[in-house]
């Protein structure tokens, strides 16, 4: 397959009433066979940035592209997102296409992450029976 929307129409919905509303995965789990690439700006001047896909086997890109939700677009051409970042983010389905778009929540900013160390404490055995 090397069209986008041959790929997202063998997509079941999993509630068929929030068909709209919800996420279909993320684009790397439905794009697992294609390389991501993005697109901040355009020469025909799109307002949004878009993503295409190139096939990994064939090395064919794909005629359609991946168009992207207003705020991300926002972010992405601000650098606020990268290209990891939107491989782990939602495609929608809309009123007029496919999409990527924000989670909803729970997404923080990568910079904004504290990695700890992990620290594992000793317990005697003794403690552990009961």
């Amino acid at each position: 397959m090397n069209s986008v929307n041959e790929i997202l129409q063998t997509i079941t919905y999993r509630d068929e009433q929030f068909q709209n509303s919800s996420s279909l995965g993320t684009v790397q789990e439905i794009f697992k066979d294609f390389t991501i690439l993005p697109i901040k700006e355009s020469k025909n001047g799109a307002r949004r940035a878009s993503i295409m896909l190139k096939n990994k086997l064939t090395g064919k890109v794909a005629e359609q592209v991946l168009v992207m939700s207003t705020s991300l677009t926002d972010l992405f051409r601000a650098d606020k997102v990268t290209t990891d970042h939107i491989a782990g983010f939602p495609v929608f389905h809309g009123e007029k296409g496919f999409f990527v778009g924000l989670p909803s929540a729970g997404w923080v900013e990568v910079s904004s992450i504290t990695v700890k160390e992990y620290k594992p404490q000793a317990v005697a055995l003794e403690d552990l029976i009961a």
